[in-house]
């Protein structure tokens, strides 16, 4: 039968002195949890803002960064390969206003669903899962309805 009273329980000679580490270890991982889910959301903002801004040099890329998206036929390769791509990207929507709606974070792995709403007042909504690695984004995989883009 188990005894759930703290007193008659074995416990080390430095138990307070262990859960007072452990208290303190957990608010400190609770702290640089919370810094690397803004340094994401940073690096995903800079990429949103770098391609509808037309400023796709300041998007922070992988050197062997990948893209693969719903109309792009094979995945695009390497750094030059996805910037010279984001840079088409970039002027084909020159005037859209990018709506951040929520980032889920998981690990090194950021899931961004936001709205575009487009010159001719269309919206297209937008799931991207980046993988970021070093402060860098390593994979970029869109997720989106292409209707309204194509003026359905």
């Amino acid at each position: 039968m188990y005894d759930n009273n703290y007193e008659n329980r074995p416990h080390p000679p430095d138990y307070a002195k262990f859960l007072i580490l452990t208290h303190t270890d957990s608010i400190s991982a609770n702290s640089m949890a919370e810094l690397a889910r803004e340094k994401a959301i940073q690096i995903i903002e800079a990429y949103f803002n770098g391609v509808y801004d037309g400023e796709v040099d300041n998007v922070p890329l992988h050197p062997e960064v990948t893209f693969q998206g719903t109309m792009v036929e094979n995945e695009i390769k390497g750094e030059g390969q996805v910037r010279a791509f984001l840079a088409d990207l970039a002027a084909a929507f020159d005037e859209t206003d990018v709506v951040f709606v929520r980032d889920i974070i998981d690990g090194n792995f950021v899931c961004s669903e936001v709205q575009l709403k487009m010159s001719n007042g269309k919206v297209v909504h937008l799931c991207d899962i980046f993988e970021i690695q070093d402060e860098l984004i390593k994979s970029v995989r869109p997720y989106f309805d292409p209707r309204p883009m194509l003026g359905e």
